[in-house]
C-alpha cells in the first residue's frame, strides 16, 4: 500500500515446499547468510530444531520466511534464516530428532534413517514465503527490518537494519571497523566466531556514532524538522528533533549516497579515536555496555566503548553536560540531536 510519502514496500506472498526451498539454497538463488547480519551464521541445531521438524512432518502451516528479491534474480533471507538452516541441517543428517511428541518412533533418527514415506511427506511440506521488492526506499527498508525484528533481543537490530538498507555504506564501515578493531587491541575473550562477529558489530556502531558526531560538529546549521512536509520521513537531512537513532540512519544514508566525503570523515574518526587511545595509554577496550561496566577496572586502564564515546563527545563538542547521556540505563542513541549540539 502506498503511503503519504509517495513510496511503499511492495511484497509478494507465495508458498514453497521444503524440497524446492533447499534446492534454491543449494544453487545460491536464496542467500542463507546475508553479509549484513553476522548473527545468523552457524546457529546450528538446538533443542527447538526437532520441534520445528515435527511441525513440517505434521504438515502444519506455521512457518514463514521473509526474503528480499535482488535486482539480479537472487534473494536474501531477511527473517527466518534459523528455519531454513534447520531444514538444511536436518536433510544433511547433521542432527538426530529428539523430544518428538507425535512421531516418537522417529526419536534418535537422522533424516536418512527415517522411512522414505516420512521423508517424502517432509520434503513436500510447504511454508510461506513473503517476498520484499529490492527497489523500495532505503529509509523505509531500514524501518521495515527494524519492525520485523523488534522482539529479537539477541542482536542490535537497528545496526543490522542500517547495514541491510544501506549496503554500500555498510561495506565501507565494515572495512573501517575491522581495522579499528585491530588498532584498539580489543580484549574480547572470543568463545567462537559468532562472538567475534557480534563484537565487530558493536565497533561498527561505535564508528558510525563517532562519524555522526564529527558531521554534526562540521555542518553550519541544524534546524528542527517540518513534520507537516510530505518528504520529511525520507529526507537524509539531519534535524535537531531527530532521535540519535534516526540521525544514525540518515548518516548511513548520506554515506551510501556519496553525499559526504566519506574518506575524509573516516580519516577524522580514525584520528580522533587513535589520539584518545594514545593519550590515555589504553591497554585494551572492552565490548561491554556501559550498564554492565565495572568502574574498578579503570585501575587497569581498561575502557568500554561507551566510555570512549563519552570522552570523544566531550572532546568534539566541549560540552561537559554530555556526560548525563552516558548513564547506567541510557546510551547516546536514546537522545536527540539537539542534546548533542546545543
Amino acid at each position: 500500500m502506498r503511503n503519504k510519502f509517495g513510496s511503499y514496500i511492495a511484497t509478494n506472498y507465495s508458498t514453497i515446499d521444503v524440497y524446492s526451498l533447499l534446492r534454491r539454497l543449494e544453487t545460491g538463488r536464496i542467500e542463507l547468510y546475508p553479509e549484513f547480519d553476522v548473527h545468523v551464521r552457524g546457529t546450528g541445531a538446538n533443542h527447538k530444531s526437532s520441534q520445528l521438524i515435527e511441525t513440517f512432518l505434521l504438515g502444519l502451516p506455521s512457518s514463514s520466511i521473509w526474503i528480499e528479491q535482488e535486482d539480479y534474480g537472487s534473494s536474501t533471507i531477511l527473517e527466518g534464516a534459523d528455519i531454513a538452516e534447520t531444514l538444511k541441517l536436518f536433510v544433511e543428517d547433521q542432527f538426530r530428532l529428539t523430544g518428538l511428541r507425535y512421531f516418537g518412533h522417529l526419536n534418535g533418527l537422522r533424516f536418512s534413517q527415517i522411512r522414505s514415506s516420512d521423508r517424502e511427506d517432509f520434503l513436500s511440506s510447504e511454508l510461506l514465503i513473503r517476498e520484499v521488492k529490492y527497489d523500495a526506499h532505503p529509509r523505509l527498508k531500514c524501518e521495515f527490518y527494524r519492525n520485523l525484528h523488534q522482539h529479537n533481543r539477541n542482536k542490535n537490530v537497528s545496526q543490522i537494519a542500517r547495514s541491510y538498507a544501506f549496503k554500500n555504506a555498510y561495506r565501507c564501515l565494515h572495512e573501517f571497523s575491522f581495522d579499528l578493531t585491530e588498532r584498539l587491541n580489543l580484549s574480547m575473550g572470543y568463545k567462537d566466531s559468532r562472538d567475534r562477529g557480534k563484537n565487530e558489530a558493536r565497533v561498527h556502531e561505535f564508528s558510525l556514532t563517532v562519524i555522526l558526531m564529527l558531521y554534526l560538529e562540521n555542518i553550519k546549521a541544524i534546524t528542527n524538522s517540518d513534520n507537516f512536509s510530505d518528504d520529511y520521513l525520507l529526507s537524509e537531512q539531519i534535524f535537531l528533533d531527530d532521535t540519535i537513532e534516526i540521525a544514525l540512519d540518515k548518516m548511513m544514508m548520506l554515506i551510501d549516497m556519496g553525499e559526504i566525503s566519506t574518506r575524509s570523515y573516516l580519516k577524522k574518526a580514525n584520528d580522533v579515536v587513535y589520539d584518545l587511545y594514545s593519550s590515555l595509554d589504553i591497554n585494551s577496550v572492552q565490548i561491554k555496555s556501559y550498564s554492565s561496566y565495572k568502574q574498578s577496572s579503570l585501575r587497569d586502564n581498561v575502557y568500554s566503548l561507551d566510555e570512549m564515546l563519552e570522552m570523544i563527545c566531550n572532546n568534539i563538542f566541549g560540552n561537559r553536560k554530555i556526560k548525563r547521556i552516558f548513564t547506567k540505563k541510557l546510551r547516546v542513541r536514546d537522545y536527540r540531536v539537539s542534546e548533542l549540539v546545543e
